[in-house]
């Protein structure tokens, strides 16, 4: 009886024990986000995945990338810290359904700054449908269509309404699109169409002559600074200029040798700093640029080096032996944008000439393109452009002395009002070549 006591003892002592190490396991189960075996759905708050450490990882790695790249050491007044440790812990909660891109996305719009992207390599959002777009007082209206291209095919034509919102157009080349259209009969359709870019036949640099005196100067790109002289010389025999700076969002330090040719005396168009030069000056010094600060005149093959070397630029307008002295009107719009956004700005403050058209696109930031974890990009401004009054250029596009506004109707017609303003500023008669 005694042994028969003893076996039922130390039964109870066992099933005892096995209880325990059930509870224990299942609180660590709890405690590391999973379901304890045999206990599925015991517990509402239970996730039923690992927690995303590759997400977690890239996550990390962006993270570190703004920290140590981003031009501004403040990071514009975001809580960095805060931010990207909140949206961290968001990564791990949603578990499998974790979306690192879109977190990464709302980290970087934080910045309030253009030029910040991340995507995967090979699927960075360069390309749009092929057309182009202008803002008129009637709606975003189609102004060019690429000839033979999904959006031909599709049935879109000059002057329809862009429906989709611009901010959607930009994606990884060939990818498909849903565009949506409402022509000008007031009819709206719908779509799929492919991302392949509008191929243009601009040449950097272009030039006509309207009502047989003044010249007319187009800069859909800048990044050579010895194609300028060449263009003046075909200009500069007319009393009158107008210089169309319009849609050019792809230009380099090379708008000073533009500038260089209307300058009347040595002026300062502005200023670019990195990291470095924020670090030694701050934002508040940099108007009071010390005495022996780098200038650039235009170079853009000693630009990179020296701005990495010396951390902040003076961008310098020299005047050339014989400029331009006759009287210019520069067009510019909201696709002006980067270094292009100098040349109104400075005709404006030199009161060289009058700006007409709208107010430009506000874009500062000197982007680069650095690789992150595991196949992302991270697109950052590792330097920032800053106009002559030491204020960033972000977010404060050159404002005209003269606005003009477009109608879809004008663009049905094949006319251009900015041109039409300028040549009566001018006092020219003629609208057309």
């Amino acid at each position: 009886m005694a042994v028969f006591r003893a076996i039922l003892a130390a039964t109870a002592l066992a099933c005892s024990c096995m209880a325990g190490w059930a509870v224990a396991q299942g609180g660590s189960a709890a405690a590391q986000g999973r379901s304890a075996p045999g206990t599925a759905g015991a517990s509402p708050t239970a996730v039923a995945t690992e927690p995303p450490l590759n997400d977690i990882a890239v996550f990390d790695s962006a993270v570190a990338t703004i920290r140590a790249s981003f031009f501004d050491p403040e990071f514009n007044h975001a809580p960095l810290d805060s931010t990207s440790a909140w949206r961290r812990s968001q990564l791990v909660a949603a578990g499998a359904s974790a979306d690192v891109q879109r977190q990464v996305r709302d980290l970087l719009a934080e910045l309030r700054y253009s030029g910040c992207r991340f995507y995967r390599e090979g699927r960075a959002p360069d390309f749009t449908p092929a057309f182009r777009v202008r803002q008129t007082v009637d709606g975003v209206v189609v102004v060019a269509v690429q000839p033979g291209s999904d959006c031909e095919k599709a049935g879109l034509f000059k002057g329809d309404y862009l429906v989709t919102h611009e901010s959607d157009l930009p994606g990884a080349r060939g990818s498909m699109l849903t565009l949506r259209v409402r022509t000008g009969d007031g009819v709206e359709w719908s779509q799929p169409v492919r991302r392949d870019g509008f191929s243009s036949t601009e040449s950097d640099l272009g030039w006509t002559v309207y009502a047989k005196r003044v010249g007319y100067l187009r800069v859909s790109r800048l990044h050579d600074p010895t194609v300028v002289d060449t263009a003046m010389q075909h200009v500069s025999k007319f009393p009158d200029l107008i210089l169309d700076v319009r849609g050019c969002a792809d230009a380099d330090v090379s708008v000073l040798a533009l500038l260089s040719q209307f300058a009347e005396k040595s002026s300062n168009a502005g200023f670019v700093a990195n990291r470095r030069g924020l670090e030694t000056l701050g934002r508040a010094m940099i108007v009071k640029y010390p005495r022996g600060t780098a200038e650039s005149t235009g170079s853009p093959w000693l630009f990179h080096p020296t701005l990495s070397e010396r951390g902040l630029l003076v961008l310098r307008v020299q005047p050339v032996e014989k400029p331009y002295s006759g009287e210019v009107v520069v067009l510019a719009d909201e696709g002006t944008a980067g270094f292009a956004e100098l040349i109104p700005r400075w005709f404006r403050e030199q009161k060289r000439g009058r700006v007409i058209g709208r107010i430009t696109a506000g874009r500062g930031g000197l982007s680069a393109a650095l690789r992150a974890a595991q196949g992302w990009f991270l697109e950052l401004p590792t330097a920032a452009l800053f106009a002559a009054d030491g204020l960033p250029l972000e977010g404060r596009g050159a404002v005209p002395t003269n606005f003009v506004k477009w109608r879809q109707i004008d663009v049905r017609a094949g006319a251009d009002p900015d041109i039409e303003r300028a040549l009566q500023l001018l006092g020219a008669d003629q609208a057309e070549p």
